[in-house]
């Protein structure tokens, strides 16, 4: 076990993330040490990176909707 002091503010930012995301503190922070950001991007395998963003993700899933160039360009003429 290792202990680490944290601001108050810091400490509750991780804690509401994890929260967020149905963790412990605990879990949370072992989920971001193996990420490791010396890692080159390049040698990540493309499931490895799909299991990231999916878990990175706050709002649930990615989104099956597809958009038309009409869409994307309302405001614009």
């Amino acid at each position: 076990m290792v202990n680490i002091q944290l601001q108050d503010s810091v400490a509750a930012a991780l804690t509401a993330r994890a929260s967020a995301e149905g963790l412990s503190l605990e879990a949370y922070l072992e989920r971001l040490a193996e990420i490791d950001p010396g890692t080159d991007p390049s040698t990540i395998s493309g499931e490895t990176l799909v299991r990231l963003f999916e878990e990175a993700s706050v709002d649930g899933p990615p989104s099956n909707t597809t958009y038309t160039r009409s869409d994307i360009y309302l405001d614009h003429d």
